[in-house]
């Protein structure tokens, strides 16, 4: 029976242990794939993993791939997965590559994430901000990308809108309630939409990417419809036949872009109004 008992008594330890040591040896793991791993698509899989991963080894990683990875996929991805991070000590690090790079897909990678950092340390309080803004209900109408994309322009949205003066799209991981907002003395908003079309096709030894959706601004939570955006977006890569990791790229790429511009109209036409 003592020995039955110590053996039950080792298995639980070991068993509380695990979680924290397979989450620490996962991270090297894909940080060692990712300095060391031959194929390019298989180093932006692990950046696009790394993105999601609050650790204090990720930085780094993303910093050494962003200045010395052969692809110029992964060091534009590198760029991305900086900011998405909020990783404001590679400011430095990306307006150097912004100038830089050999690349100009990664010099212009590097220069979006830089001024979303920039803009970022710059933005005020939210705690301080008049304006709340979140995403409500979006639809994919197009016959290409799924959900995916639906989650890429969600994201989209929320950039763009949170560099706006005065408006914040953070409350606490939740959504506030009106008593809340109230009580803040702010006014809420959403944004709900659709991708009305999105489509690629060969142009010669290009692939043009073109996008079209319309975005609606209504109050939260009380949904009565204050200002639209309608708008489409393109764009052209040297390349005939994207993989599906540079694809997702792409389609991150030209959703930011019709972000800011659904943003530029509806703070122009309402919210600065407010």
């Amino acid at each position: 029976m003592r020995f039955s008992w110590l053996a039950t008594y080792l298995l639980v330890v070991v068993l509380a242990g695990w979680p924290c040591r397979a989450s620490a040896d996962r991270v090297d793991r894909l940080i060692q794939i990712l300095r060391t791993d031959s194929s390019y698509k298989v180093r932006m899989r692990v950046v696009i993993t790394l993105t999601g991963i609050k650790d204090r080894r990720v930085p780094p990683a993303l910093l050494g791939a962003l200045s010395s990875d052969d692809s110029h996929l992964v060091r534009g991805l590198a760029a991305r997965a900086l900011a998405q991070q909020r990783v404001r000590q590679a400011l430095p690090a990306l307006r150097r590559v912004s100038r830089r790079d050999r690349n100009p897909f990664v010099r212009r990678q590097a220069k979006r994430a830089a001024d979303a950092l920039a803009s970022l340390a710059a933005a005020p309080d939210p705690r301080r901000a008049r304006i709340y803004v979140t995403v409500g209900t979006l639809k994919n109408r197009a016959r290409r990308g799924g959900d995916r994309v639906v989650r890429v322009l969600r994201r989209a949205l929320l950039d763009a809108f949170e560099r706006v003066p005065g408006v914040t799209t953070r409350w606490d991981g939740r959504k506030p309630t009106a008593a809340e907002l109230q009580q803040r003395r702010m006014k809420g908003y959403v944004l709900s939409g659709t991708i009305q079309r999105l489509s690629r096709r060969r142009a010669g030894r290009q692939t043009e990417i073109h996008c079209r959706i319309r975005v609606e601004l209504a109050t939260y939570p009380g949904n009565s419809m204050k200002a639209f955006y309608s708008g489409e977006a393109r764009m052209a890569v040297a390349s005939r036949s994207p993989s599906p990791e540079y694809l997702h790229v792409l389609y991150r790429e030209i959703f930011s872009g019709a972000a800011r511009e659904a943003r530029n109209h509806i703070v122009r036409s309402y919210l600065s109004r407010r």
